[in-house]
């Protein structure tokens, strides 16, 4: 981590960011009634819900890649091509959509094909070739993946050198049709940009991916150009997460010249990685707690900070409360009215999920209000960054994903989890659960049975904010409704009355419920998975419910599930949003 350095030495650490918290359990599922209440808490000790990812130097995709152990490295290295082959590079000024190159294969392994979404023209070479951006989807995972194509004249050629992921590289030969495409290594178009870059005075330090470098400038919502830098520009991107004028959730993103999108991370110089800001306040001396740049948002918010706009009313009520602790000029501040907004947005959060019966006593307001819950910093870009203080984050019902792998045969699997390991049942080790799995679902790791794999975290990755849409059912209809959405979303018989017996007696007792569906997509995007051997079909769910009083509109899910071929691999999980 950096300390506040001219140029900060780029020191590799491990990858942290928001979490989905879940109680710990035992091996069998029969055993999960028994569970005590500690599901409820989850969001709360290191709600990391950014900030190691945030003041650490973190490669480009999210999950550690695997070592090529079940499926082989291309055969034929990447022919090296000399800068001048295709001569000089003219980047367009917006990218235009073309027609798919026909380069990919038409038979997989397991019956499996590559998907070519869209492709686009970034660029045009003075020898007259293209340089083409390919969005290819691949494997059980549901991943999109950004490859780079060079077309010259009826040749294509794939640049695998700005292919960064070893795991992304060992699946080449199962994507393309090598009579079609050649590999190639060519890199000098300046889209390996590093992991710090320093403008000025301001450090930038890569992110999670947050939308992720398979996405496209013109995706962004309202994106504001920060600074310009060697690399590329630099944008920000605002959003009102929680549902708020006046604070934002604020992502920066390195525009790159064929208009791919990087995460990165601006970076203050007062945290390290234990989280602890090197700051003191005025009244309590040098800082020992744990902060976090942002409020959490459900089980995660990805790469966003919060952040209050410069001219906002609500900074007008704002003291000083202290200061970085190495450099005494650099003020650091607090909200105290009880009126002000951000501090009502903080203690809501601070309130959420602590009314279970065992639960310490909720401070009032005024109690809150006299602890070190927040300050704010003012950051190079002018904007007021958030800290939360992670003593007095939300307590959130967020349960249990579990994993069951199903192989066509007995299979030693590795799997990574992107998230904030925080308990895992087997014990979670740095590289992932190795485990021989059997058709049947039965797993060995260390010499004992599990039925499946446990694990509680932050995911890596952005939560999305869906409570408008689902389905709200009467408390009668409940059970009925829960049984059949399960069986539509694809789970089996047994995974299905797994999820039924954790779950069943923590559903709400209101008169209506919310029931609302995270599917494969969104939890790749929120606690992405890298499995080794890859599995043919995955099928992962999380179901978010609420209880209320009274029914209200949303927009309807489509519940669907796709047909189990090959290695199978299955997840669920839930999240219980306590009523205010």
């Amino acid at each position: 981590m950096i300390e506040q350095t001219p140029t900060p030495a780029p020191s590799i650490d491990p990858i942290t960011s928001p979490e989905v918290r879940i109680p710990s359990i035992t091996p069998s599922p029969k055993k999960l009634s028994i569970l005590p209440g500690i599901l409820i808490g989850i969001l709360l000790t290191s709600t990391a819900v950014f900030a190691y990812g945030y003041f650490s130097k973190i490669p480009k995709t999210a999950i550690v890649p695997l070592p090529p152990t079940a499926t082989p490295a291309p055969s034929v290295a990447p022919t090296s091509v000399p800068d001048s082959t295709f001569g000089q590079i003219t980047w367009l000024d917006k990218p235009v959509k073309v027609s798919n190159p026909d380069v990919l294969k038409t038979s997989g392994p397991n019956g499996e094909l590559p998907q070519q979404t869209e492709a686009y023209k970034v660029a045009t070479f003075s020898s007259g070739s293209e340089l083409i951006v390919s969005f290819i989807a691949y494997g059980g995972m549901g991943n999109t993946n950004i490859y780079r194509i060079i077309k010259d004249k009826n040749q294509y050629n794939l640049i695998e050198s700005l292919i960064v992921d070893k795991d992304t590289k060992n699946e080449l030969n199962n994507i393309f049709d090598k009579t079609k495409i050649k590999f190639i290594s060519y890199d000098t178009l300046g889209l390996l940009p590093p992991d710090y870059i320093n403008v000025g005075n301001q450090v930038f330090i890569t992110a999670p991916a947050g939308l992720g470098p398979s996405q496209f400038f013109p995706s962004l919502k309202n994106p504001v150009k920060y600074l310009t830098s060697p690399h590329g520009d630099f944008y920000s991107v605002y959003t009102d997460a929680y549902k708020s004028q006046n604070i934002l959730g604020r992502e920066i993103f390195l525009k790159l010249p064929d208009f791919t999108l990087l995460s990165y991370r601006l970076d203050t110089g007062f945290t390290s990685d234990d989280k602890v800001p090197r700051v003191t306040f005025t009244s309590g001396g040098i800082n020992k707690d744990q902060f976090e740049p942002g409020i959490p948002f459900q089980c995660g918010l990805g790469t966003a900070s919060t952040v209050i706009k410069a001219n906002s009313s609500l900074l007008i009520e704002k003291q000083e409360v202290g200061n970085v602790t190495y450099s005494p000029d650099k003020k650091i501040y607090q909200i105290k009215n009880i009126q002000n907004e951000l501090l009502k947005v903080l203690y809501d959060n601070y309130k959420t999920g602590r009314d279970y019966p065992s639960a310490p006593p909720i401070m009032s307001i005024d109690q809150y209000n006299e602890t070190h819950n927040h300050f704010l910093y003012q950051d190079l870009s002018g904007d007021w960054i958030v800290y939360v203080n992670s003593q007095y984050a939300p307590m959130v019902e967020c349960g249990k994903p579990v994993i069951y792998l199903y192989p066509t045969q007995d299979t030693v699997i590795n799997v990574k989890v992107g998230a904030d390991m925080s308990q895992s049942d087997p014990l979670y080790p740095s590289d992932g659960w190795t485990v021989l799995a059997k058709p049947s679902g039965n797993l060995t790791y260390q010499n004992q049975s599990y039925p499946y794999l446990f694990w509680e975290g932050m995911g890596w990755g952005t939560y999305p904010d869906y409570q408008n849409r689902g389905v709200v059912v009467s408390q009668q209809n409940l059970i009925r409704t829960l049984k059949s959405q399960l069986s539509q979303l694809g789970l089996n018989t047994q995974e299905s009355a797994d999820f039924m017996e954790f779950w069943q007696s923590r559903l709400p007792q209101t008169p209506y419920v919310r029931l609302t569906w995270l599917n494969t997509a969104d939890m790749n995007r929120l606690a992405p998975l890298a499995v080794n051997p890859r599995p043919d079909t995955v099928i992962r769910i999380f179901l978010e419910f609420e209880g209320l009083q009274q029914p209200r509109p949303l927009i309807p899910q489509s519940l669907t599930s796709v047909p189990r071929r090959g290695f199978t691999l299955v997840e669920w999980g839930g999240l219980l949003i306590k009523g205010k």
